[in-house]
């Protein structure tokens, strides 16, 4: 099975819809996916898929915040937010692939930081720490700590701390 990793381009929307909708099992995350599109950060985010023979079956998404920090100043940072990968290929390093790529590029384009919202068990391997450990908080409410995790890319980047500004996209996903 050869995975292709590359940047998402026009024409691949439906694809990468069905693909998270296939993912995840319902639509808020497609949804998200959608409305971020139509914001003008878009033009800053990295959208990668991953491409099995002809068929687009991975997507992954990096899109712009800004960290408020605590000294009053802003940082900018990327959220990833969602990795999907069809169902039926779950587990077969696809979502490994599309992560790696996705934080190569970032470091690649300068990014000092990645954060996400996510699993505790899933993206420590990939060297997320709780946020909490930078002194960085999520705007989301009610996220629990352990689900909120964040990648320096530039080591001190983050020792102002500070509040990570989530798009109003985000709510109710």
């Amino acid at each position: 099975m050869e995975i292709i990793v590359r940047q998402e381009k026009a024409g691949d929307e439906t694809q990468i819809r069905n693909v998270i909708i296939s993912a995840f099992m319902r639509e808020e995350e497609a949804r998200l996916v959608e409305n971020l599109r139509r914001r003008s950060e878009w033009k800053d985010a990295i959208s990668l898929v991953a491409v099995l023979e002809k068929d687009i079956v991975g997507h992954i998404l990096f899109f712009p915040v800004k960290i408020k920090q605590s000294s009053g100043g802003e940082k900018q940072s990327l959220c990833l937010a969602p990795v999907s990968v069809r169902h039926d290929l779950q587990g077969r390093g696809i979502g490994s692939a599309l992560i790696k790529e996705g934080v190569s590029d970032a470091r690649r384009l300068g990014c000092e930081s990645i954060n996400v919202v996510g699993s505790e068990n899933y993206y420590p391997r990939f060297g997320f720490l709780p946020a909490v450990n930078f002194g960085i908080r999520c705007s989301i409410a009610g996220m629990p700590e352990k689900n909120f995790m964040i990648l320096e890319l530039k080591k001190g980047s983050l020792a102002a701390g500070g509040i990570v500004i989530y798009p109003s996209e985000f709510n109710g996903v």
